[in-house]
């Protein structure tokens, strides 16, 4: 059979149409698989019955109290019945005996919130009464704290400024441990991250065994020249589980971002280098890590892996030029 004979004219008209095709239909299967990752693995549709989901929306639900009582001039008896159902979940969940941690802080609130209405003269209601009784059944403990006062901190602000400035992404590492110390540190700087109604759904894997860090790094493809000579590899997650409703639905990515900025700077306060490694990876690497390591859970999205290590006297960074302030700030 003769082949056809076409232009080249025609094709150089033709390919770029082509390629928008293949563009397209890749972006349809990569934003199917996140809809289907979410629909599956998310709290939308199983918060009463999944316990990190059900302890999601109970930490929702509280921080409404802790958020209310930390403004200027808290209304007395404020939130109404949405608290009200705050009181019938964490009975349920203590009658079920789950979710305790986040049960003991909802009763924590609930008692401050209680406290507060008895100072402005409210009425107290049956069912708060009910479930603080309740959580005294239980042997749950509640100080009635939900807030804190604390001192503005005395800040160089010149000082903390070049501090995260100075911040840069570190390929040239010294031929030295990290200790555990400083990878527990920078973990616990990641938790003060602000995530969405103080879920923290992040999560830290932190690989030192170089089987599996060359193992993990091979579905990842900017660490070529220094991926197989780093100490650490972290893969940092988000647990989708802790997403709650469909708006949500790019919650875990802002999240998973701040939570991996400060783990960055914790790294950095402590004089140790890293550089983030980018996970816009195809399905079949996605699917491939996971399979491969056995380790992370189907409910996490991962959200990028960090090479860490030491940092020599001297080393080389890329110039990695900013944008003048000018062109990304608008005040109005």
């Amino acid at each position: 059979m003769m082949e056809m004979f076409v232009p080249e004219s025609i094709k150089n008209f033709l390919r770029p149409s082509l390629q928008n095709i293949r563009r397209l239909r890749d972006l349809f299967i990569v934003c199917t698989y996140d809809f289907q990752r979410y629909a599956k693995y998310s709290g939308v549709f199983r918060r009463e019955r999944h316990i990190p989901s059900r302890g999601a929306w109970l930490t929702k639900e509280y921080h409404v109290i802790e958020k209310g009582l930390a403004l200027p001039q808290p209304r007395p008896g404020f939130g109404g019945e949405r608290i009200r159902r705050l009181t019938d979940m964490a009975t349920k969940a203590m009658r079920a005996n789950v979710c305790r941690s986040e049960v003991t802080l909802a009763i924590d609130a609930l008692q401050g919130y209680r406290d507060f209405n008895d100072q402005n003269e409210i009425e107290p209601q049956t069912w708060l009464e009910q479930v603080l009784e309740t959580a005294n059944r239980h042997g749950i403990p509640h100080t009635g704290a939900p807030i804190v006062e604390i001192m503005r901190p005395c800040v160089d602000a010149s000082k903390s400024l070049d501090f995260i400035r100075s911040r840069r992404s570190v390929r040239d590492f010294a031929d030295k441990p990290v200790p555990d110390e400083v990878l527990e540190n920078a973990v616990s700087a990641a938790q003060y991250a602000p995530c969405v109604c103080n879920r923290q759904a992040g999560r830290v894997y932190l690989i030192r065994e170089k089987k599996v860090k060359d193992l993990a790094l091979s579905f990842q493809n900017g660490n070529r020249g220094f991926g197989d000579i780093t100490p650490v590899v972290a893969i940092i997650t988000i647990d989708q589980a802790e997403m709650l409703e469909p708006t949500e639905r790019y919650q875990h990515w802002i999240d998973g971002g701040m939570f991996a900025q400060n783990f960055l700077l914790g790294l950095h306060a402590q004089g140790y280098g890293a550089c983030p490694l980018n996970w816009s990876a195809p399905l079949s690497k996605d699917r491939g890590i996971r399979k491969a390591l056995g380790f992370i859970p189907d409910t996490e999205t991962i959200i990028m892996m960090v090479a860490i290590g030491a940092l020599k006297d001297r080393y080389k960074v890329a110039r990695s030029e900013r944008r003048p302030t000018s062109e990304v700030m608008t005040i109005i």
